[in-house]
């Protein structure tokens, strides 16, 4: 009977620990949001919209409130669909700070001491950030009640992208806000669930920029081989057709450089200037310009007019007759590489 009483109480006192951790609870910040918007935005313009002042998170601090490090964070909840079967890019959506109302404790915040950012913040349908980890306290004593409530604009991004979605049926979706504390817990949430789209523009689509230039795969690998005497006396000559391929929506020029002043193989170098490119129209085979390969941008075509159907050019390779650097050159490969650019004027 003497060894069991301590036993017993080693029991106790092992279930009495377990009731203490138990009941061991987070303290709450007291702190929840709701949300509001106008609803309703009609896009009547390729240029997109800005609607001020339409949408608004109003952060409630209720008595013996503090939250610090808190996260805003916001997306879209469903596919933003008509009853076409049309769907909206969510990412041409985007939210921007307007202003702050209320105050905490007599002082309305700004965007700075909130640590909003102030440029427009496109929306996707996974969380992406209003604020992160702010700098200002939610703090409200025993007993007060206080009221912050950021005020935001909503952008619809411009552009011709919306000549496909033009329809008199709404497109609608929902926001779900959240607030999270420093752990990355959720605080509160709430969902606006009346944004309403009608995409109806009455002016003219833009005309957007395209630019677009391309090496032939034949062409990427050019060889040009020096074999026999003739090739050495005469020089010799490679041609591409239809080599390089260019669009551009505005008047453009081509420039053309290599990356290194030797052709090099191993510890042997050429240099580059022994090759010339000529730069063929592949319509009147007409030749453009010739150019020795230089380090240096070269212009080999200009063009007063834009090329909105693919043009295409034949490139010619040739070394020069008689060269003493190539009669001395180590037989071997040499290489080089050639960069073709693009530019709108």
């Amino acid at each position: 009977m003497s060894k069991a009483f301590p036993t017993s109480l080693a029991k106790c006192a092992l279930f009495f620990m377990a009731l203490l951790c138990i009941t061991v609870v987070q303290a709450q910040p007291n702190v929840d949001i709701n949300t509001y918007s106008d609803g309703f935005i009609p896009i009547s313009s390729y240029q997109g919209i800005t609607k001020t002042n339409h949408s608004s998170i109003q952060m409630n601090l209720r008595g013996n409130s503090n939250l610090e490090n808190w996260t805003l964070t916001v997306r879209i909840t469903n596919p933003i669909r008509n009853s076409e079967g049309k769907i909206f890019p969510a990412d041409k959506i985007a939210m921007r700070i307007n202003h702050i109302e209320g105050s905490i404790q007599g002082i309305t915040p700004t965007i700075t001491t909130i640590g909003a950012n102030p440029n427009p913040i496109f929306m996707q349908q996974s969380d992406v950030h209003l604020i992160q980890n702010s700098p200002l306290k939610l703090v409200s004593p025993a007993g007060t009640y206080n009221q912050v409530k950021i005020v935001y604009d909503i952008i619809i991004a411009g552009g011709s992208y919306l000549q496909n979605l033009k329809s008199w049926q709404n497109y609608t979706f929902n926001c779900l806000v959240t607030l999270r504390n420093a752990a990355g817990n959720i605080v509160s949430q709430d969902n606006i669930s009346n944004y309403s789209l009608q995409v109806m523009p009455t002016d003219s689509p833009p005309i957007e920029t395209t630019y677009g230039i391309e090496v032939n795969i034949n062409a990427k690998n050019s060889i040009l081989n020096l074999k026999t005497i003739s090739d050495y006396v005469y020089g010799t000559q490679v041609q591409y057709d239809n080599a390089l391929k260019v669009i551009a929506s505005t008047p453009y020029s081509i420039q053309v450089r290599s990356t290194s002043a030797q052709l090099t193989a191993n510890q042997f170098e050429l240099p580059i200037g022994i090759i010339k490119l000529s730069v063929i129209d592949s319509n009147t085979t007409s030749q453009i310009r010739s150019v020795d390969l230089s380090t240096a941008y070269q212009t080999i075509y200009q063009s007063n007019t834009a090329s909105m159907t693919p043009k295409f050019f034949h490139l010619k390779y040739a070394t020069p007759p008689n060269d003493s650097r190539l009669l001395e050159a180590q037989a071997t490969t040499y290489t080089t590489t050639l960069i073709y650019t693009l530019t709108p004027q």
